[in-house]
């Protein structure tokens, strides 16, 4: 009964554990995302710190003058955060080599020159995931990031108020059903204290959504981990088109399964009780445990390491650059697409992004890593 949930019924364990089989998540820094600490120390770092220097050189350079050049182009020119975003006209039928330069030219004009932990995190993300084949799918939404018109935040508020004192946000995905507030309890102790309860705290099969213990609030983690149940929509993922009144909490964030939904919705939203959020998606998977992707807190190699991996995972291609300076949400819930294994996920992240932010085109993923496989080992 304790199977289809987001996370396992066992705590997670300390670094000295390298078990799999009955925990959330996997062992922490010694074993985390597949690698070993001794892995993390092989590299000949001194041998490569010069080539890695010269190449950030180069790039702030480059995205210096591409700044410069966008900067002065819209010069004395004030937009507001909601400002309208000009494409070219049917961007889905375009050439693919014009939507993608599109792409590129928004966004350069949208962003400031990226820091030198950005720019090492994308180059070492960049690595380890290496060539993410697309099909000829590729679509723009010709979105841009914006808040949901009803603040989520004072429903959170108002529910935490008057119905759960434990709440501290609220969850809302497009096109789907998943439009819950959402609890939490800190503590390694209180791992599972919604395993099995509803928003009353009284006994429920189909429970609430949590945020994972180790996250914290009202400021954001670096990794924020949300987890809901998922009793029935676990062989062939249903959408909102074809949902059955039992696809209830997480049911439906298995809709990112389709990379024509992905394509339409490329925004997803939480709001904490104090602050709304737009999060832009950028990673939609199938794992098992073996896969790390709900600490709260990493270091910058172990992000990396996430990062990469969630993308060559990913059933699609979003185009989302994603640094370890970025504010990542995370959402898990069980599935049993790729076997009757009580530890695999389906996986959905995304990045907190500012009002204004255009959507990326999106595409099918047509060389995605196995849901159980590693990234960055040699074996």
């Amino acid at each position: 009964m304790k199977d289809r949930i987001g996370q396992s019924t066992k705590k997670k364990k300390g670094p000295a554990d390298n078990s799999v089989s009955g925990v959330t998540g996997v062992p922490k820094p010694d074993t985390f995302a597949g690698f070993s600490a001794g892995d993390m120390k092989k590299s000949p770092k001194k041998s490569n710190l010069p080539l890695v220097i010269i190449i950030v050189v180069i790039v702030l350079l480059v995205a210096g003058a591409a700044w410069f050049f966008f900067g002065r182009s819209d010069k004395g020119t004030q937009t507001s955060s909601k400002a309208h975003i000009s494409y070219p006209v049917n961007t889905a039928e375009a050439d693919p080599q014009q939507q993608a330069l599109q792409d590129v030219i928004l966004s350069a004009k949208k962003q400031r020159v990226p820091t030198v932990t950005q720019l090492v995190d994308l180059i070492a993300i960049n690595k380890l995931v290496g060539t993410l084949e697309s099909s000829g799918d590729g679509k723009n939404a010709n979105m841009v990031a914006s808040l949901e018109e009803e603040s989520l935040a004072e429903k959170a508020a108002e529910f935490k108020a008057n119905k759960n004192d434990d709440t501290i946000g609220w969850i809302k995905l497009p096109n789907t059903n998943v439009d819950y507030p959402v609890v939490y309890k800190a503590g390694v102790e209180n791992y599972a204290y919604y395993e099995s309860k509803g928003y009353d705290k009284n006994y429920s099969r189909d429970g609430v959504i949590w945020a994972d213990y180790e996250c914290s609030f009202p400021e954001l983690s670096q990794n924020t981990t949300l987890y809901g149940h998922n009793w029935h929509n676990i062989y062939t993922p249903r959408t909102m088109a074809n949902m059955q009144s039992n696809d209830t909490m997480f049911s439906l964030v298995s809709s990112y399964h389709y990379t024509d939904f992905a394509q339409d919705n490329p925004f997803i939203y939480f709001s904490t009780t104090e602050k709304d959020y737009v999060f832009q998606v950028f990673a939609s998977y199938y794992t098992d445990l073996s896969f790390g992707y709900n600490f709260a807190k990493m270091s910058q190699e172990q992000f990396q390491q996430v990062i990469a991996e969630a993308k060559s995972k990913s059933l699609s291609n979003y185009n989302v650059p994603v640094t370890s300076e970025d504010k990542i949400l995370t959402l898990s819930t069980c599935t049993r697409v790729h076997g009757n294994t009580d530890n695999q996920r389906f996986v959905v992240m995304a990045k907190l992004v500012s009002e204004g932010t255009p959507s990326s085109t999106i595409s099918t993923h047509s060389n995605p890593v196995a849901y159980n496989a590693k990234v960055g080992r040699d074996k």
